[in-house]
């Protein structure tokens, strides 16, 4: 017996919502190291950079004793423990300088070459090739084999390969003195057959800076918010690069060094004064006595236990302790010389070991600039979602606006419950009693402009931050 589907009077259609963007994480560590690619499990090229979630994991790819398991060590030795660590591969493999056939071979025109040659520079000097006979050649193979014994003659160690599609000449040596040049001086028409003429050029290359290894981790995986050198690069250019690196990203360097002179009056020269001259205020510098003690992967450690969706879970690094790492014994005024260039080191004061004052260069502090990037991304993911999610639109009107002020609102009550934000005053004098302020344009007063692009720039805020005391003075009197 049949009967007639309910959906004929009924019909109910639902359609899932997109899912939502989640928040970046601003708890993720990455090492860079050329060791990368000696591990159990080596990190190659293309992978670039890999995760691990505990010391246990790390310790099977690379053993105790590397330079990776030390800064891994110091980062896990933290508590409580973070969780997200990361390896990061600096290609520290020199090239050779190349010259590719900027054409198709074709086999006869190289069997006509009788005595063929060229001139091309090889490491700078003059290379030059004559009475090359092809003619008995049956393969492109063969043709670079011939031409390779010739260029042998003249600057032995060089290579002429056939790679499938083209003719290949490799400098002998690799580094940025190997270069080389396109051919001249045709002879038979050996440079043209091979495609030498017009050859398309690579010169070598030094194995990668930390730098250019952290564009090219970026690229795979750019979750990582911290940054830790191998100690190979501690007090270097290449420590100053990478703190310039983190300066144009939302990313925080945590720059070790073991040099003695951040301790002198005269210490603006050092690379960690270079870092405070230039206002880095995405760099946290620590000053560590034991060279390859990983100072500044325990003190990352403890910064990103912390949790910006709990309740009053935002801490500041001054006072906190350093598991693994030496403490710095050093005099009031060495110490004095260190925070003139906003220094920081893991001090004994009175008996007691703890890291102070957990200044950027620039003399902001470390938990501000952290609890900031937070903010910005927890406002800028909510109001996305707004505008993602929505299962029609968000208007173009004062309801619309009032949408995105709520959502902006989420993330500054967040900030309150967290500990970030707090009631106060704002530096021009006005009390937020709920510690912030939201402002915004009514859409009325929005250009014709704006509205014709559906862009809103109307909405801002004001929020007092809850700050942290590090030092106390206390002024008593004693009657008798």
């Amino acid at each position: 017996m049949s009967s007639v589907p309910i959906s004929e009077y009924v019909d109910v259609g639902i359609a899932l919502a997109p899912t939502p963007q989640g928040l970046s994480g601003f708890g993720k560590l990455v090492v860079v190291s050329k060791e990368a690619s000696e591990g159990v499990t080596p990190i190659t090229t293309e992978e670039r950079i890999r995760q691990y979630s505990s010391m246990k994991a790390v310790a099977v790819d690379f053993i105790s004793g590397t330079e990776i398991n030390k800064a891994a060590t110091a980062y896990y030795g933290q508590v409580p423990r973070p969780v997200y660590f990361m390896v990061g591969l600096i290609d520290g493999t020199d090239t050779a300088a190349t010259a590719t056939g900027s054409s198709l071979p074709n086999l006869p025109a190289l069997q006509a070459v009788t005595a063929g040659g060229f001139t091309m520079s090889i490491n700078g000097s003059l290379t030059v090739i004559t009475a090359v006979d092809l003619s008995g050649v049956v393969s492109f193979a063969g043709a670079a084999t011939a031409i390779q014994a010739k260029l042998n003659t003249q600057k032995p160690g060089t290579t002429c390969v056939y790679n499938g599609t083209r003719f290949v000449i490799t400098s002998p040596t690799t580094g940025v003195l190997s270069t080389i040049t396109v051919a001249s001086a045709d002879v038979g028409g050996l440079a043209a057959a091979t495609g030498m003429l017009a050859a398309v050029l690579s010169q070598g290359q030094a194995g990668e800076t930390p730098a250019q290894a952290l564009d090219a981790c970026e690229q795979v995986d750019n979750s990582f918010y911290g940054i830790v050198l191998d100690t190979e690069f501690d007090d270097t250019q290449d420590a100053y690069d990478v703190a310039v690196w983190a300066q144009a990203r939302t990313k925080k360097f945590f720059n070790t060094s073991n040099d003695a002179a951040v301790l002198t009056s005269d210490n603006l020269d050092t690379f960690m004064g270079q870092m405070f001259s230039a206002s880095l205020g995405n760099t946290l510098s620590t000053y560590a006595p034991t060279a390859g003690s990983y100072a500044g992967a325990s003190v990352a450690g403890r910064a990103f236990t912390v949790n910006f969706e709990g309740t009053n879970t935002t801490i500041t690094l001054m006072y906190k302790k350093l598991p693994t790492i030496p403490v710095a014994r050093i005099s009031s005024g060495q110490n004095a010389n260190l925070n003139a260039i906003n220094g920081n080191a893991f001090l004994d004061v009175g008996g007691n070991s703890f890291f102070a004052e957990s200044k950027m260069a620039d003399g902001s502090y470390f938990d501000t600039k952290h609890g900031l990037d937070w903010l910005q991304n927890r406002v800028e993911t909510d109001v996305f979602n707004l505008l993602y999610r929505s299962n029609t639109k968000v208007p173009y009107t004062d309801t619309g606006v009032s949408m995105i002020i709520q959502r902006v609102e989420y993330g500054l009550r967040q900030g309150v419950t967290n500990g970030l934000i707090a009631p106060g005053y704002t530096t021009d004098g006005e009390y937020l009693e709920l510690g912030y302020r939201i402002d915004y344009v009514p859409v009325s007063d929005v250009s014709p402009a704006d509205k014709g692009t559906r862009q809103y720039n109307g909405v801002s805020f004001i929020a007092v931050g809850a700050g942290a005391i590090h030092k106390v003075t206390i002024a008593g009197s004693f009657s008798e």
